[in-house]
């Protein structure tokens, strides 16, 4: 998507390098993520009201797979900080089946989930602005139960 901002540009990629190297590594393609403004609108709506309550949790939102990230300080964070957290649990992940406790690697296999197609984020600071948070939005979602994302 060419109206991209830098940063925006800049994990959009990312996250498509991962799928690509996954893919690579293990023989079974999976599309490059598009940019999709309604899920960034939902995610930053999201990443507002939890700058607002000053709260860490996931929206809930029906049929959407959903990474957070919070960064102290506020003025250091960029989407692509972000990003890389997530991108970084891959260690965690060996291609077995997404279980209930897919916390150390539950935000790099959304990712690369194979029916996963879109993404959006949004990121706000706290009021305080000691923190930013940053919430991406995918769809398909991911992590499904019993699944791998290989």
């Amino acid at each position: 998507m060419s109206d991209l901002n830098p940063h925006q540009a800049s994990a959009l990629q990312m996250h498509n390098d991962a799928r690509r190297a996954i893919s690579a590594q293990t023989g079974h393609s999976r599309p490059d993520l598009a940019w999709d403004r309604g899920l960034e609108a939902s995610a930053q709506r999201w990443a507002d009201h939890l700058a607002q309550i000053e709260g860490f949790d996931h929206s809930g939102t029906p049929d959407v797979g959903e990474n957070l990230y919070v960064i102290f300080p506020a003025n250091i964070a960029t989407v692509m900080a972000a990003t890389q957290g997530w991108l970084d649990e891959a260690q965690y992940y060996h291609g077995q089946p997404v279980d209930g406790d897919f916390a150390q690697y539950g935000h790099y296999t959304q990712i690369i989930w194979p029916a996963t197609t879109l993404v959006g984020i949004g990121a706000a600071n706290t009021a305080n602005g000691d923190r930013r948070i940053y919430v991406a939005q995918y769809s398909a979602a991911g992590n499904v139960a019993g699944a791998s994302a290989y």
